[in-house]
């Protein structure tokens, strides 16, 4: 589906909050390789149900485009052109499900941490 401006992606993403219901979710945020993801959760970060995972692709020439890869839409997937619209749609997320949000580690393209992550953690709170 092609979406055509970002009112109209914050209308999408109303309407996807508007479909699920549970109570208390969360947002995470993270990143895998040069993807990124969102997913929509309630419990313990450590044992979390995702009810809805949201795969986003930063594809700089095709503008904003949504995919939705079943019917209970479940997995979504966005096209996003820059940065900028990946920064406005977490913030959608966040303002239609009521949400906070938790960024997680970010993970090679084979789903380890990064190279010296823990060691970059420790520097950065000591």
């Amino acid at each position: 589906m092609k979406i055509h401006n970002i009112i109209d992606l914050g209308i999408f993403v109303n309407k996807i909050a508007q479909m699920t219901e549970f109570r208390n979710p969360y947002i995470t945020l993270g990143a895998e390789g040069i993807d990124f993801f969102a997913e929509v959760c309630t419990g313990q970060l450590d044992k979390r149900t995702i009810h809805k995972n949201i795969i986003i692709y930063m594809v700089s020439n095709e503008g904003i485009s949504v995919e939705l890869s079943d019917t209970e839409h479940k997995e979504i997937i966005v096209n996003l052109p820059d940065a900028k619209h990946l920064i406005a749609f977490v913030a959608l997320l966040i303002a239609a499900f009521k949400a906070e949000i938790k960024v997680l580690h970010p993970l090679t393209e084979m789903g380890n941490y990064l190279p010296d992550w823990q060691d970059a953690l420790v520097a950065a709170t000591s």
